[in-house]
């Protein structure tokens, strides 16, 4: 499982192994991150970086995006089994915007939220 970021250790990336006694300490992050979510090696988001995205890859932490459609903070994300894309849905300031990353990394919007998110 990796771990990043979050209140105490902005920077910070490690992978947890449940059979293994300490977690492998990776790269650390090239900004800050609290508030953000993350499926899998795509982390996206922040109270920092409201508009960016970076990807886990091969030992760095690539740039994705610095161009979602609306500021991400204390959102949610959901990617299905598939692997297809990656929703973003809500947040602090984006209360009823979704947006969609595709495999490509390409950013669009997405469906409207019925019900205001915080």
């Amino acid at each position: 499982m990796l771990i990043t970021g979050g209140y105490g250790g902005l920077y910070s990336a490690e992978l947890y192994h449940p059979d293994r006694d300490s977690p492998c300490v990776l790269t650390d992050l090239p900004d800050k991150r609290y508030q953000h979510t993350q499926d899998g090696s795509l982390l996206c988001g922040g109270l920092y970086t409201r508009r960016s995205c970076l990807r886990w890859n091969a030992g760095a932490w690539d740039k994705v995006t610095e161009a979602l459609t609306a500021d991400r903070y204390g959102h949610t994300s959901w990617t299905p089994a598939d692997g297809s894309v990656t929703y973003l849905m809500g947040g602090e300031e984006s209360h009823k915007t979704s947006e969609v990353i595709d495999q490509d990394n390409g950013v669009t919007s997405s469906f409207p939220l019925e019900h205001r998110t915080e």
